[in-house]
């Protein structure tokens, strides 16, 4: 008998690009698969959704979720070419922006992406929020709060996806002059709430011909100062909707009389009502001494708030250590963990803003695939490696890997029933899949044989990506997988992702490579006053260049040579570029980046 479909997922904010827009079936603007909590569903588009190269600072991402199956995605569209012109009633200006902005909303029901018009109006994504229309199923409105420091009115920008077209609508700003951090905007009972999570909520009905902002304060005690915790907020607090209701999670510099550190949970219950209620609170330190929490092994650190559960608020979820852990704070019990696995950022910038508690319609929950235009991929859990069928698993309950070994139906990523007998444990029975592979560029998208030696796919991505190092190799989460081996034996998932590295073979020794070289790294230059003057080659700057990139690199793993830098051991220089060939083991702690500046410093 087949599983049951998640109700909800936790969607990734930044999706997968990927490298042609061939690479998706037919007709299709996007594709999604959708495992179950709390493993994280990753959204692919095409480069013509999303023209250029992802990097940290320029990325698509999906900045709302709707349960009717409409998604905002904000995906600029390269770098532009000159002014940005407005010409509203309201608002005319020129202005220069990097990047010609694009703002696009999907339905993940129809793989299809609308694109907005006229996206240049739109003065912040933080603000715009995307809400369905509770009178007329089908129509949705995309909004922006448009507000001017220090004045008394603000523009409601609204997209109506019945007009067709943007219309402002002048209200009234209820607060003080004060920034107002965009923390993002959410959709509940008929209204859009715009949140600062330092400050406070405004509410009003979008949809209204003359709308009506409302200040809903934070819970007393809450509200902070202006631009503190600036940007960090996002990694403690969020706003969000679980069980019909508002809910208000916070973890910042929250804890008890005795001084532990704690998370609490509020509601709102009444959406017309300004008063929170305090649900629970409770500590880490109680949650770290439950059996459940040490059964996953992972260490006593305060984690990162990733969401709070859309159906149960007794249950939050946190980021720790590439981990994501479902938490019954209630009952102070880890009741789910898996190691997960996001487009963007590192782990070290990971917050609310990242992901998405995303409660899917019923064309995307259904099990009958042929009523869902949309051929979305259903991940089934991994099963367990330590379940016994006669003693059960070592991690219990809070395992969150299958223990169903017994002979059942289920659905493979094309949507087709396959049987799995009692000797396939639930490993995957397709024969060819489609694996995602990360490689430092765009996303690729291939398919691969199980039951074929992994050196023919090794081949296969040499040529894609024209990668000519003089040896690669091929991760599936935490393992290398070694080029004899099949796929099937490492249990590959379809719709999964497989990273690909290179390793550096050859080079020279870096201290032989300074002494050879450093005449050519320097120049005599004659200066205007006739004296003479050294300064940098153009290998020189390459190098110092690509040094102090090895040095950052480094610290953003935070990672250190604790002051303590073998050069020839660490580092190796290929065609005069100094690339790492032994990653240090040292966590960044105290004063060891100073201590390495230091070293690097006295090199130069």
């Amino acid at each position: 008998m087949a599983s049951a479909s998640p109700s909800w997922a936790i969607l990734g904010s930044v999706p997968r690009v990927l490298a042609a827009d061939a690479d998706l079936p037919p007709g299709a603007d996007l594709s999604l698969a959708l495992p179950e909590p709390p493993r994280v569903a990753i959204l692919t588009i095409p480069p013509r959704i999303f023209p250029g190269r992802t990097t940290s600072r320029s990325f698509p991402s999906v900045r709302a979720v709707d349960a009717s199956g409409l998604l905002l995605l904000h995906a600029d569209q390269g770098p532009a070419k000159g002014p940005t012109v407005i010409d509203l009633p309201s608002r005319r200006e020129s202005c220069w922006r990097p990047n010609v902005a694009g703002y696009f909303v999907l339905d993940a029901k129809s793989a299809s992406a609308l694109p907005l018009p006229n996206p240049e109006y739109i003065m912040h994504p933080g603000h715009l929020g995307l809400i369905a229309s509770p009178a007329d199923a089908g129509h949705y409105m995309v909004a922006e709060l448009q507000m001017i420091l220090g004045g008394d009115r603000a523009d409601l920008l609204c997209f109506s996806s019945e007009a067709g077209e943007w219309v402002t609508k002048d209200v009234r700003y209820p607060l003080p002059s004060r920034p107002f951090s965009p923390n993002g905007v959410v959709s509940h009972s008929g209204r859009l709430w715009w949140v600062d999570l330092s400050w406070c909520l405004l509410t009003c009905d979008p949809f209204a011909d003359a709308p009506v902002l409302r200040v809903v304060p934070l819970p007393e005690g809450k509200a902070l100062k202006s631009r503190e915790a600036w940007g960090l907020l996002d990694k403690y607090r969020c706003v969000a909707v679980s069980g019909g209701k508002l809910r208000f999670v916070d973890m910042y510099r929250n804890r008890n009389s005795g001084g532990s550190a704690q998370i609490g949970v509020w509601t709102l219950a009444d959406p017309d009502s300004t008063e929170w209620t305090l649900e629970y609170e409770a500590t880490f330190t109680e949650i770290w001494d439950d059996a459940s929490y040490k059964a996953i092994g992972l260490p006593r650190k305060i984690p990162v708030l990733a969401l709070i559960h859309p159906t149960n608020p007794d249950v939050v979820y946190f980021f720790l250590d590439e981990h994501l852990l479902g938490v019954d704070v209630r009952a102070r019990k880890v009741v789910e963990c898996e190691v997960y696995e996001l487009v963007a950022p590192p782990s070290q910038h990971v917050g609310t803003r990242f992901v998405h508690a995303w409660q899917l319609p019923q064309a995307l929950c259904s099990d009958d695939d042929v009523t869902c235009p949309f051929q979305s991929s259903r991940v089934p859990k991994p099963v367990c490696k330590f379940f016994l069928p006669l003693q059960g698993c070592k991690n219990g309950n809070s395992c969150s890997f299958s223990h169903d070994c017994g002979s059942s139906n289920s659905k493979n990523g094309d949507g087709h029933e396959v049987e799995s007998g009692s000797g396939t444990n639930g490993i995957n029975l397709l024969d060819e899949i489609n694996v995602f592979i990360r490689h430092g560029g765009p996303t690729l998208s291939l398919q691969v044989k199980l039951d074929e030696p992994s050196k023919l796919m090794m081949n296969t991505l040499r040529t894609r990506t024209r990668n000519y190092f003089a040896d690669i190799y091929v991760c599936y989460g935490l393992k290398v997988i070694h080029p004899d081996h099949t796929l099937r034996s490492y249990g590959v998932l379809n719709n999964c992702t497989i990273k690909l590295s290179g390793r550096i073979r050859g080079g020279l020794p870096f201290t032989k490579y300074v002494a050879d070289n450093k005449n050519k790294m320097m120049v005599v230059v004659r200066m205007p006053d006739g004296q003479y003057s050294l300064e940098l080659a153009r290998e020189g700057c390459l190098f110092i260049r690509s040094l102090i990139c090895a040095f950052t690199y480094t610290f953003a793993k935070r990672k250190s040579w604790h002051g303590k830098i073998n050069w020839d051991e660490h580092f190796k220089v290929v065609n005069g570029l100094v690339r790492i060939s032994k990653a240090t083991v040292f966590n960044l702690e105290g004063p060891s980046m100073q201590l390495d500046v230091k070293e690097l410093i006295l090199f130069i």
